[in-house]
């Protein structure tokens, strides 16, 4: 009889494992072979203490066993209902903000005026994002600033000494822009004023954060610097605009890194010294600039914004509907068949995102493999018919050059 218990006893052992692997996925077997054998350990401890209980209480073994006062284990292997999940894979082309180029910007300043009049950048074309600087000696001593028609404040500062401030407005063009721009001003100021143009924005909500600060004058000349207040942009591939103004006869040195877009200033017996710079952040964190004033001493105010880009466009899509497969694991290969007419500029990117219906029943997670998977984006340059035929002869003209050669006498 020991015999016989012990055959079929130490058979059951290897079923768990057996059990296991044939209901759920091979990566889940070390942790459901080590539940499943740790739950009979448990089991057969707490049998004999069970017994002895239900033996003080009855005074018999009979609810344990007919014929033994043992306990019994029983392991159940439960399968998971099988479930169909529907995913969606997409592929866009997300959007970095870009300068207008070839020359996006324009500035001007005045002396002891009450209006300041700024040209159209070139170039400018429908849905663009202009960001103008505007500075002015006078600070809090400027009782009224008049802002042209289209053109919405987004921060604006004054030096506590109330020697110099600035403002700085934002405009999205329409389908044409005649400027110039006008911002008017009473009493009578110094002012300088720089707009510069940028393409590829979100025309609804074009600035993610900004920040001003004023600063106080710096010991000159180490270093003579103005720096920004910190902001933090919600999202990667931002431009980041900051300008500088100081109530100075002097120029700027913009900061390591950024693109000076304007470096401006009046002629007359008070100063306004302003500079506008751009550099696109292709990352996340915080950012600050500081820009070095050339030789003097004086207060000023800073101002630093992120613009976000405009929203992605679809390149291509796929959908796919999973069954639960019976055992193992099932792969399967989609590819996204994707055909966009779009130029594609420094911080413009590809991004592919998993969706999927039943979020309770069904998980998504994308993996990219950089290494070992290269992309597969193929790219079709077009060739004018002249240069065409010009590449097709190109492989002709050396044995051409040479027959012509033996020609001559």
């Amino acid at each position: 009889m020991a015999g016989i218990f012990g055959l079929f006893h130490g058979g059951l052992i290897p079923m768990y494992a057996v059990t296991v692997r044939e209901y759920f996925s091979p990566h889940e077997a070390g942790a459901r072979v080590g539940f499943v054998f740790g739950a009979t350990l448990f089991g057969m401890a707490l049998g004999g203490w069970m017994s002895g209980a239900v033996f003080d209480l009855t005074g018999s073994y009979q609810a344990t066993s007919a014929s033994s006062a043992v306990g019994g284990t029983f392991v159940v292997a439960l399968k998971p209902a099988p479930h169909t999940c529907t995913f969606t894979e997409t592929l866009y082309h997300t959007f970095a903000p870009q300068y207008v180029t070839p020359n996006g910007s324009t500035s001007a300043s005045v002396s002891s005026g009450t209006s300041l009049s700024i040209a159209t950048p070139t170039g400018v074309a429908q849905d663009d994002v202009m960001i103008a600087s505007i500075a002015y000696a006078g600070g809090s001593n400027v009782t009224s600033i008049t802002v042209p028609s289209g053109w919405t404040l987004i921060g604006t500062a004054t030096n506590s000494t109330t020697v110099v401030g600035m403002a700085v407005y934002r405009k999205t063009a329409g389908a044409s822009e005649a400027g110039p721009y006008a911002w008017s001003f009473a009493p009578t100021q110094n002012a300088s004023g720089i707009i510069s143009a940028y393409r590829n924005v979100d025309t609804t909500t074009p600035v993610d954060v900004q920040a001003y600060l004023a600063t106080a004058a710096p010991t000159c000349p180490s270093p003579c610097t103005h720096t920004t207040s910190s902001v933090t942009p919600t999202g990667v591939d931002e431009m980041i605009v900051a300008s500088f103004v100081t109530a100075a006869n002097d120029t700027w040195t913009p900061p390591g890194g950024m693109n000076e877009r304007g470096d401006t200033k009046n002629t007359g017996a008070t100063f306004v010294a302003l500079e506008q710079n751009d550099v696109l952040q292709l990352a996340t964190g915080a950012v600050s600039k500081t820009a070095l004033a050339v030789s003097t001493s004086a207060v000023g105010v800073t101002h630093i914004l992120a613009l976000r880009g405009k929203a992605a466009t679809t390149a291509g899509s796929v959908t796919r509907a999973i069954s639960s497969p019976s055992t193992g694991v099932a792969l399967y290969t989609d590819t996204v068949a994707a055909s966009i007419n779009e130029t594609f500029n420094l911080g413009d990117r590809f991004e592919f995102d998993v969706t999927v219906t039943d979020t309770t029943n069904c998980n998504a997670a994308v993996t990219y493999d950089g290494e070992t998977e290269g992309s597969n984006v193929n790219v079709a340059t077009i060739v004018p018919e002249g240069v065409l035929g010009l590449l097709l002869l190109a492989p002709a003209l050396p044995f051409g050059a040479r027959w012509w050669k033996r020609r001559r006498p």
